[in-house]
C-alpha cells in the first residue's frame, strides 16, 4: 500500500458506506480550500474550540487561521499554550475536552468502517470517544 497515494473510488466508497451506517456524518470534498471553507461554516461564532494535533489541518490552513486570532470562535488552545504554570496548564487541558467543537484527524479509516486513532499524548482521545459535543474529524 502506498500511504502518498489517494484510495481508489470503490474503497473509498465502501468506507464511506460503512462509516455512515455507523452514524458519521461523511462528506467528501475535491480540495483543501473546499474542506476549510465548509469547515468554518460548521463551527457557530462565539464557540470554543479545541484541535488534536493535525498534519491535515495545517494542510488545509485551519491551524494558521486560528493562531492568527481573525475568527470568531474562542480556541482554547490558544489560552494553554499561554499558561506558565503546569498544575493550571493540565487544568485547561482537561477542561478543553469539554469544548463546544474538537477539531482534529484520525490516522487510518477501513473499508468497513472503522477509524484508527494513533495519538503521542493521548489528549484528543477523550473528547473524540466521549466528551466531545461536535467532534469534526478531517
Amino acid at each position: 500500500m502506498e500511504y502518498d497515494q489517494l484510495p481508489n473510488p470503490e474503497s473509498l466508497q465502501k468506507a464511506i458506506q460503512a462509516m455512515s451506517e455507523h452514524g458519521v456524518k461523511v462528506t467528501l470534498f475535491e480540495n483543501k480550500e473546499s474542506a476549510l471553507k465548509q469547515l468554518q461554516g460548521m463551527i457557530q461564532p462565539g464557540a470554543t474550540l479545541m484541535t488534536g494535533a493535525s498534519v491535515t489541518l495545517e494542510q488545509i490552513g485551519f491551524i494558521p487561521l486560528l493562531m492568527s486570532g481573525k475568527h470568531p470562535w474562542k480556541y482554547l488552545k490558544t489560552e494553554i499554550l499561554g499558561e506558565t504554570d503546569p498544575d493550571k496548564r493540565t487544568i485547561l487541558r482537561r477542561h478543553a475536552t469539554l469544548a463546544d467543537f474538537y477539531i482534529g484527524s484520525v490516522n487510518g479509516i477501513a473499508e468497513t468502517g472503522e477509524i484508527v486513532i494513533a495519538s503521542a499524548t493521548g489528549s484528543q482521545i477523550p473528547a473524540y470517544a466521549y466528551t466531545g459535543r461536535n467532534v469534526i474529524w478531517v
